[in-house]
């Protein structure tokens, strides 16, 4: 390490005027003091950033956490368990409100899953109805089958009779 040194001559004036050079006076500064405390200053500096900087990511990650991922997980959730059964149970977050404030995407998003939910109850209902229709038309289609058969079955059965009873007569 290098040191700074200067030597400056020691002059002594006398009541007469007269200058004498007593010696000279080194001074030596060393810069090995300055390093070492700028190098301390730096760590401090740079444990205490480290330091900020993760209190700030673990809230910022808190946070997200309490804020969006709680509720995709929930949303999540609620669509995976989805069942014909269940489309009369509406989606709501469980949220943290102490005022009404205007809509954010979550919300947006949840009126979404609930009015495709209702739509396809409505959907549902109408399979069934359409089914219960087709099976009511598939019902009265077997009994006029029957029916038809039956008079087939008469008139068979009466032609057969009089056939038989043309062949008695000739």
């Amino acid at each position: 390490t290098k040191d700074l040194i200067k030597i400056y001559p020691v002059i002594y004036k006398s009541q007469a005027g007269k200058s004498f050079i007593v010696g000279d006076l080194e001074v030596i500064a060393s810069y090995e003091g300055i390093r070492k405390r700028l190098f301390e200053k730096f760590l401090v500096a740079l444990v205490t950033n480290a330091i900020k900087t993760f209190l700030a990511s673990f809230i910022f990650i808190l946070i997200v956490q309490l804020i969006i991922s709680r509720h995709l997980y929930h949303i999540a959730n609620f669509v995976h368990s989805s069942s014909p059964e269940t489309l009369n149970k509406p989606l709501a977050l469980l949220r943290r409100r102490f005022s009404k404030s205007k809509e954010d995407e979550f919300d947006l998003l949840v009126s979404a899953i609930n009015d495709m939910q209702s739509r396809m109850k409505l959907y549902i209902e109408y399979q069934n109805e359409s089914e219960k229709a087709l099976q009511f038309a598939h019902d009265k289609l077997e009994l006029r089958v029957e029916e038809r058969t039956q008079q087939l079955k008469r008139a068979k059965d009466e032609a057969e009779s009089a056939n038989r009873l043309k062949s008695e007569f000739l």
